[in-house]
Parts: structure tokens; sequence; C-alpha cells
């Protein structure tokens, strides 16, 4: 096999990749869970059937064990009873283990244990509730089937609150002092009524408190462990001590990262080059998510646990204020949208012409009353804050490149607090259109005054002129009478 060309964090973070490379089927999914203690092939084994118990069909199977339909005869109750798988070892030690830890963990969003039964060659059946539902995974992407069986019309917000329930199973399972390592989609369990469920604690360790003491003696030493597409880093080092409730943060934040992206974090043609993934490569979170969402991804997927969420209590805070602002941030995207088409129509139109000061005041408007919708829903929404800035600031940088400040003035008007370098265009703006003003009046004034010199003088040229005329014609008129009177 050839040697790993990244840096892991450990020496022995590359052991724990080439063990469980040797130690896979050559079939094995990358999201399928892996514990390589339990992959030593054994001849076949079929369960046979306790007197209490009455073995059914399989209807589930899991990375160590299959689950069959049954019923518990002395209560006269369907259950789902859960054994090792046929082809692998048999381990009892496990499956006791996983038993005791569930049992012990009583909580409304954890399958419980009913019994613990043996069959005639002394391997364990556990008998635990069998819910009529169907995996969570299997429901991503599938909005019409929410709507169908669950009646949620906004899908996404029905699949965070399911996750919301998981959290809780997972911050009480953390008060016991129990790490699951494997939270994934396919290990959520959705009732036909809308019960939600934490399956899968068959890898689970406990850490502390009176119930490590317990299980102590069945499971001295867990390996490494876990579903690869989805790992924490620190799960490839090999060493249990770094594996802790923040290994969970970062599970969950893969399981988020899988229902809004729809795939999950860790990718790769091969086995290997998934695990190369998980230790070497950070999480590529779309820029194309709510920037509240991104934030939550980034820091529950963080590589150091030290950078994550400190605890699932802290998670499900983010992700129900997200819920919370979810209905702003759909507001904010569709004034993204308008906000784009504005900026286009300011390239292709000119504010100077009036159809296209009427269509481009049409999308400012649309785009401005949603992005304060969305901030009236959310006050501190910061897209939506950036947003209306630019969509104010773009148009007060076209009504001054077209030469009309006063327009501008008013939409400045529109911030509650202006910015000082645009205060500055507008008013050097203002400035330029009042010193053209002012020569404007100045020469009209002359014009005027030039209009009026010259109707007065053309007035008295005239009068002068009509009296020179009176003045030749009465003279004339007074030489002609004298004339004739000498003749007489």
């Amino acid at each position: 096999m050839p040697a790993l060309t990244a840096v892991s964090r450990k020496p022995a973070t590359q052991e724990t990749i080439h063990h469980w490379l040797a130690t896979v089927p050559p079939n094995f999914e990358s999201d399928c869970t892996l514990n390589p203690a339990s992959l030593r092939p054994e001849g076949h084994w079929v369960p046979t059937q306790d007197p209490r118990v009455q073995l059914e069909d399989i209807i589930g199977q899991g990375g160590m064990a299959t689950v069959h339909g049954g019923r518990q005869i002395s209560l006269d109750r369907n259950v789902a009873i859960k054994v090792r798988r046929v082809e692998l070892e048999a381990n009892n030690a496990d499956i006791l283990h996983e038993a005791l830890l569930t049992s012990a963990l009583e909580h409304p969003n954890i399958v419980p244990i009913y019994d613990l039964a043996l069959d005639p060659d002394g391997d364990p059946m556990v008998l635990m509730r069998r819910i009529a539902g169907i995996e969570w995974g299997k429901l991503f992407g599938k909005p019409d089937l929410v709507l169908r069986d669950f009646g949620a019309s906004d899908a996404m917000d029905w699949h965070l609150r399911v996750l919301l329930q998981v959290c809780n199973a997972v911050h009480y399972a953390h008060s016991m002092g129990v790490i699951h390592r494997d939270i994934k989609p396919d290990n959520v369990m959705v009732g036909d009524h809308g019960q939600v469920y934490l399956l899968d604690w068959g890898i689970a360790v406990c850490k502390r408190g009176s119930l490590a003491a317990k299980l102590h003696a069945l499971r001295a030493h867990a390996e490494p462990a876990g579903t690869p597409c989805y790992l924490a880093p620190e799960m490839m080092s090999g060493e249990l001590e770094e594996v802790d409730e923040r290994t969970d943060v970062y599970l969950l934040g893969a399981t988020l990262f899988h229902l809004v992206t729809g795939r999950p974090p860790h990718r790769g043609k091969t086995l290997e080059e998934v695990l190369e993934h998980v230790v070497n490569k950070p999480v590529d979170i779309p820029e194309s998510l709510p920037i509240e969402l991104q934030g939550i991804l980034a820091r529950s997927l963080a590589q150091e646990p030290t950078e994550r969420f400190a605890s699932v209590a802290d998670l499900r805070r983010a992700i129900d204020e997200y819920l919370s602002h979810r209905s702003s941030h759909q507001l904010e995207v569709h004034a993204q949208q308008h906000l784009a088409s504005l900026r286009q129509a300011l390239q292709a139109r000119t504010l100077n012409n009036p159809e296209d000061r009427i269509e481009l005041y049409r999308l400012y408007s649309s785009c401005r009353s949603e992005y304060r919708a969305a901030l009236q829903l959310w006050s501190d929404n910061p897209a939506a804050k950036r947003g209306l800035h630019s969509a104010i600031s773009d148009m007060i940088e076209a009504e001054i490149e077209h030469g009309t400040p006063r327009a501008a003035t008013a939409l400045l008007s529109e911030f509650e607090d202006p910015p000082e370098e645009l205060v500055l265009k507008v008013s050097d703006a203002q400035h330029s259109e009042g010193l053209a003003h002012d020569n404007m009046e100045h020469m009209a004034r002359i014009a005027r005054i030039w209009s009026t010199q010259d109707g007065a003088r053309l007035r008295v040229a005239m009068f002068l002129l009509l009296g020179i005329c009176y003045g030749f014609y009465a003279a004339v008129s007074k030489n002609h009478n004298y004339g004739t009177s000498l003749v007489s």
C-alpha cells in the first residue's frame, strides 16, 4: 500500500489509517460504520430461538449487528431484536457493552432497551423498542416526502428541528459521560408520528462516572472507530484520550453539513482518500449558504477541538437562534437577487432617461423594502445590513454621476448613520452644482441688464427721431402758410 503523503496530526494517525485499510473488506463504503476490532471473519452463525422471544425477519443491518423484527412473548408486544452479524466473529462483550450503555441512557430521543436474552448457544440478543418509521437520511433532499408524511411545508425548518432533538440526546449522553462517536443521518430514526431517536451506540464510550466503571469490565480498551466520511480528525489519532464531547460536536456539524449541502463533509474515490481528507483538509463551507449557517458549520467542523463549540448545548443554541432568524435570511436572499438586478440595470440604463429612472427606482424600492423587512425580523442580520447599505450607496453614486446631487441628498437621509465618505461626495456634488448655478444666475442677470439698457436706448432714439421729424414737419408747414399769405 502506498505511503500517505499527508502530514498527520500525530504519528499514530498514519498507523491508524493503514490499520483500517488493512482490515476492511474490499467493498466497504465510507458511509458505513467502521470498527476494525469487530472485522475478524469467522464461520457462519445463525441465531437460534429463545423461548421468550419470537425472532422474525431482518429489518436492518449495521456495521457490527443485525436487527430483526420479533415479539416479546411475556408481554405480547412487537420488539426489535439486535444480534451480532452472522459473518462476523462472535464478540459478546461488544453486544453486552452496547446493551448496558444504552439501557443506562433514559431519554425520549434514545431507544429504550426492554430486555437482554440469550439464545441456546449463550449469545446475547438485545430486545428494544421497535420503531415504525424511516431513517432520517432517506428524507434529505426530499421535501415532498416530508410534506406528505409529516405535514411540514418548510422541509429545512423541519429537518433542523429534528437535529435539535438529536442534540438533546447527545447532550444528555454527555451528562452521563458517554461519547457516541458515530452520529450520522442514517443513525437517526424518525417515527411515523415524528418521534426522533438517535440509534446505534455500539462504538460509544463512557469516560467517567459509575457507568464507566461498570462498562470497563466489558471493554477495557476501545479502538478507533467511526464512519469515515463523517470522522473528526482526532478520531484518527489512535488515542482515545483525544476523543471527548467536542468530537460529537464535530459529528453533529458533519450531519448538519450533509443536510444543507446534500453530501458528507469528507469525500474521496477510495477509502484512503477519504481518510486523508479527514486528517489534512479542512471542510470547505459553501459561500452560498446563509452567513450565520456558515459560521455554525465552520465552528462545528474546526480541525482543532479547542476551536469548536465547547459543548453540544452551545451548538444547539446556535442552531436554535439560526432557526429564529431563518425568515429574515429568506427575505435577505430575495433582496440580494433584486440588488443584483439593480446593479445590472445601473450598468445598462441611465437616470437621465425618465423611463429608465422609473425602472431603476422600482428595482431599488423592491430591494430596500425586503432588506428592511429582513431587519425588522432580525435587527442584527449582518447580510441584510450590508445589502441595504450597498443598495443605498449604489443609488447615491448613480445620482451623483448623472449630475443630480439633490436626489443623492434625499437618498443619503435613508441612512441611520450616513458613511462619512458618501456625505463628503454628496457635499462636493452639491457645492459643484451650487457654483454652476451661481454662474448661470450671474450670466442671466447680465443678460437682463443688457436687455433693459438696450430697450431704453431704443426708446430714447425713437423719441428723438419722432421729435426731429415732428419739428421738421412743423417748420415746413409754417413756411408754406407764410408764402401763401404773401401771394394773397
